[in-house]
């Protein structure tokens, strides 16, 4: 990727063409006052132009500050990624090349408690309540020392440790300095669950917000948005003390409806609150009686917080959520968190980046009634890829790996795979399966490879000699390990990886009919973004399966650009020029 010389936008480093570009249209986005998808591909410095951007508008508003410093509620850009190690590198950046504007990292108390009179390893609800208590009592020494305001920019350690030294709370310090920063840093259970922005008293009208590692943003917001619960959780808070009659005619009535369906049911929200009989209560009433009474403080053993959430849930997401009931469980998940980014709607202008983005559609589906949106992509055409579909085994069965005919089809897809990696001589092969995983431990002790293969348990061994490792597609191994250089210079994806079809999976669809094959080809292109990790990084890469010939559209577009159908004798011919 060329250099460019010029217009650094006042940074130490030279930046890439395609970061310049990336920058541009970021601040085109804001401008604009729209919702902008950017997918930057591993290597091409995507956290350096998000801040830029940032500061771009900074700068672009320092002279409106003097009038912000007298608006309590002054924040204009909130900055948001999945983990707090994440936000404490986008921290230690914007320190290294900015630090003209006040910033803070937000967190919860489990984060920043630094009292040790409570218990980090508790629930983070049972930990609020610890504190809450504390303070009541005037016996947090933090607490009372909290006017504590002359602070430079801070990562999580360095604040946790200033206060221990200075006597004070970071988690309130940072709280409270989040009303006077041009820029907020915070996770994404803060900002996608109602309980994490009421915590914080988040307001996101016309603001900027910047959602980095937005890749699986739909997925994890479904899963900040979901609770299960026992019913022997359930019968316990029956016998809490301080619990009131319409509390008890809640529990009483869910365990009834489990007493009546002995099977497992899945079932909409609104049908569960008739079939069970509690569209007379008050959820949310009931949420805040527990939380104004401290009853989860005083009954520590009891999971009122688990109920307390599954109670709100059921009345918060109405038609959306969805129930799923078995003899022990009952858990709540919403069918499509559309309903947890209205929030979001009311900012001014949207980023959402990420190294994968493809497929956009729920993204594009959620915001394009509210906002302008445009789709970005980064990547170099001269990135060194070679993508091939394989739509035929080695003995000219078609590849369609499904459930009902994996059995037979299995040997063929192995003989092809030695076919495959029999040419590559130096560096690792990595093949990511879906759930066929013990289906091809057993096939492969009847067909011998001439180099070692290792399973994920063996994933040590493979580091020290990398040769064949066999791991789940969609598991940590293809969306959280980097595969660099010599570690997989040939990546094989055998068959597409559908959801297994639970009356979850069946009910999704229902609701939107491009889940399945959205949900399936994010996994695919996030473990094709395994095996090239920086800019003289090279791999071939292998879809095993005839469904990926029209599922082109859904994969990334460095991939898509220069992808080609081949048979086995083709693909074998070009791994060999390809890789020399």
């Amino acid at each position: 990727m060329d250099r460019e010389e010029n217009n650094n936008h006042g940074f130490p480093k030279k930046l890439y063409k395609n970061q310049l570009q990336f920058i541009k249209d970021g601040i085109e986005t804001i401008n604009t006052n729209s919702c902008g998808i950017f997918s930057s591909p591993t290597g091409t410095g995507k956290t350096i132009s998000l801040l830029i951007i940032s500061i771009n508008y900074m700068n672009k508003t320092e002279d409106d500050l003097f009038d912000l410093l007298r608006n309590s509620n002054k924040t204009k850009i909130y900055y948001c990624s999945r983990t707090h190690s994440q936000l404490n590198q986008v921290m230690e950046e914007l320190n290294t090349n900015s630090n003209l504007y006040k910033s803070t990292i937000l967190g919860s108390r489990k984060l920043y408690c630094i009292n040790k009179n409570v218990d980090k390893t508790k629930d983070i609800e049972e930990i609020n309540e610890a504190c809450f208590s504390l303070i009541k009592k005037d016996a947090c020494e933090y607490f009372k020392n909290n006017d504590f305001y002359q602070m430079q920019n801070s990562n999580i350690v360095d604040m946790k440790n200033k206060g221990k030294c200075e006597t004070f709370c970071p988690y309130y310090y940072t709280k409270n300095r989040a009303s006077e920063c041009e820029m907020v840093l915070l996770p994404y259970n803060l900002l996608f669950t109602p309980e994490g922005r009421n915590s914080i008293d988040l307001d996101l009208e016309d603001k900027i917000l910047i959602v980095d590692e937005a890749h699986n943003i739909y997925e994890t917001v479904i899963d900040l948005n979901t609770v299960e619960i026992s019913y022997h959780e359930i019968k316990k808070a029956l016998y809490t003390r301080g619990i009131n009659q319409e509390i008890t005619e809640i529990l009483t009535k869910i365990i009834k409806f489990r007493e009546i369906h002995q099977g497992d049911i899945t079932m909409l929200v609104n049908d569960y609150i008739l079939e069970a009989n509690l569209e007379k209560h008050n959820m949310i009433e009931v949420d805040e009686f527990i939380k104004e009474n401290k009853l989860a403080q005083k009954n520590e053993n009891m999971k009122l917080f688990h109920i307390s959430k599954f109670i709100k849930l059921l009345t918060y997401s109405d038609s959306n959520g969805l129930i799923i009931h078995n003899r022990n469980t009952i858990k709540f998940t919403c069918l499509n968190p559309a309903l947890y980014f209205d929030e979001l709607k009311r900012c001014r202008s949207l980023l959402f980046a990420g190294g994968t983005m493809e497929p956009t559609d729920q993204l594009i589906n959620i915001f394009k009634k509210h906002k302008q949106i445009k789709s970005f992509n980064y990547y170099t055409k001269n990135r060194k890829i070679l993508p091939i579909i394989l739509e035929k085994t080695i003995d000219n069965q078609s590849i369609l790996l499904t459930y009902e005919n994996r059995n037979h089809l299995i040997e063929s897809v192995i003989k092809t795979i030695k076919a495959l990696t029999s040419v590559v001589k130096m560096g690792g092969t990595v093949i990511f399966v879906p759930s066929i995983l013990d289906l091809f431990k057993i096939c492969l002790k009847n067909i011998s490879f001439d180099k070692p293969i290792y399973f994920e348990e063996d994933f040590n061994q493979f580091e020290k000699n990398p040769q064949i490792l066999i791991a789940v597609l969609g598991g940590k191994y293809s969306e959280g390990i980097n595969f660099k250089d010599e570690m997989c210079r040939l990546l094989i994806v055998v068959g597409v990886p559908f959801p297994a079809k639970s009356p979850e999976y069946l009910e999704r669809c229902k609701h939107d009919k491009e889940y399945a094959v959205n949900t399936a080809m994010k996994k695919v292109n996030q473990a094709i973004g395994r095996s090239i990790r920086d800019n003289d990084d090279y791999s071939v890469v292998v879809l095993m399966d005839s469904r990926y010939s029209q599922l082109k559209h859904k994969l990334s577009g460095w991939v898509s650009e220069k992808l080609e159908t081949k048979n086995t004798c083709m693909a074998i011919d070009s791994i060999i020029k390809f890789l020399g």
